[in-house]
């Protein structure tokens, strides 16, 4: 068990790898992509990803290295930062308190 997976989030906030696997499972479904969609792309950038990694990386099951993210943010069409920020439906989600404002979540979106 690596150190990560015995770190807990301290009560009212979200671990990144968290955010970004909920990030990542939003955005996908946000643009009408099915888990094997997504691991086709990543697999065509010489990724080796598959719907049962798409899977275990949404759920939190498994990290995403620095050039999975950079692969990942090409393949939602979204900026690396974009998939570390916290955003709406994220945030209802994981059971933050306050979420963003939906005008703000679509700027970050790149939506407007």
């Amino acid at each position: 068990m690596s150190i990560s997976s015995k770190r807990e989030a301290i009560e009212g906030s979200v671990l990144p790898r968290d955010l970004l696997a909920a990030n990542i499972k939003a955005r996908r479904a946000l643009l009408g992509l099915k888990q094997k969609d997504l691991a086709d792309s990543m697999s065509s950038m010489r990724y080796v990803w598959s719907r049962p990694t798409v899977s275990q990386v949404e759920t939190g099951a498994r990290p995403v290295s620095a050039d999975e993210l950079y692969g990942l943010a090409l393949a939602l069409n979204i900026s690396i930062q974009g998939l570390l920020m916290p955003v709406l439906d994220v945030l209802v989600d994981v059971g933050l308190p306050e979420p963003i404002s939906s005008e703000k979540t679509k700027h970050l979106l790149g939506l407007r």
